[in-house]
């Protein structure tokens, strides 16, 4: 019993001595650290629009920079050499929806760029020669050249030219079509046939002139018979002579 009493005193000691001289020797490190170094502030610079961004948004211009190519050459590609009116008109309404189409992309193609150029002026007057920002510049510089390519090539204005034309040719059908519709009844009252018509309806007309004709001769049988009339009245005459002179003889034998 009066040798275990040692042993349980003993640990206790031991452990607070042991912390006791780590206390002191941490409280020199400390102090040694602070006499030999100055601490300098750290400035933490926080990106304010992440790498990230600006490739999604040179993607989207990559995007529509290429659709745009291939919906140009597709409206440059029909053609308005047709004799049909429901097919020229089908091309009409493609072409139309094409220009719509190009013109909504190049506003999206527009609006990317602008968006990509506030980033960079943002970039220049917050954080001037920063090169970590330098992706910002590099991502509006290649987004501007997509523009400008684009807009070189894209000519909305052969677009407008193309849709002109077609409009011209269904007016050229409607015109032919009111001249074929008009033909059609010429045809028909062609003079060779107007003159056989009348060829015809003359004979008939003289026939019934004759029958009218006859039926007058016969109405008045001695009128336009040869002789008839004349010497029925050269008849009249010689006995009214005759019957004169014999009166005449007779007043002057009378009066002898």
């Amino acid at each position: 019993m009066k040798k275990s009493m040692p042993k349980r005193i003993i640990f206790p000691c031991l452990c607070c001595l042991s912390f006791y001289a780590g206390h002191l020797a941490v409280g020199e490190t400390e102090a040694l650290f602070s006499s030999q170094a100055e601490l300098e502030p750290i400035t933490i610079t926080s990106a304010f629009v992440f790498p990230e961004t600006i490739q999604n948004l040179q993607n989207q211009a990559d995007g529509i920079a290429g659709s745009m190519r291939q919906n140009y050459k597709r409206a440059m590609e029909i053609s308005w050499n047709t004799e049909s009116q429901q097919e020229l008109q089908e091309r009409l309404h493609q072409l139309a929806e094409l220009e719509g189409q190009l013109k909504k992309q190049m506003d999206r193609l527009a609006s990317i760029a602008d968006e990509l150029y506030a980033y960079e002026q943002q970039a220049k007057s917050s954080h001037t020669g920063d090169p970590s920002f330098a992706y910002i510049h590099e991502g509006y510089q290649h987004a501007d050249l997509l523009l400008s390519e684009v807009m070189a090539e894209v000519d909305i204005q052969r677009i407008k030219e193309a849709g002109s034309a077609i409009r011209q040719r269904m007016n050229e059908l409607d015109e032919e079509e009111k001249a074929r519709a008009a033909d059609k009844p010429v045809e028909q009252d062609s003079p060779s046939d107007s003159g056989a018509e009348l060829s015809q309806e003359k004979p008939v007309e003289m026939e019934e002139e004759k029958d009218q004709n006859t039926t007058l001769d016969e109405s008045l049988p001695g009128v336009h018979a040869p002789g008839n009339q004349d010497t029925s009245e050269e008849a009249s005459i010689e006995n009214k002579d005759q019957e004169l002179v014999s009166d005449e003889e007779k007043t002057l034998e009378n009066s002898e």
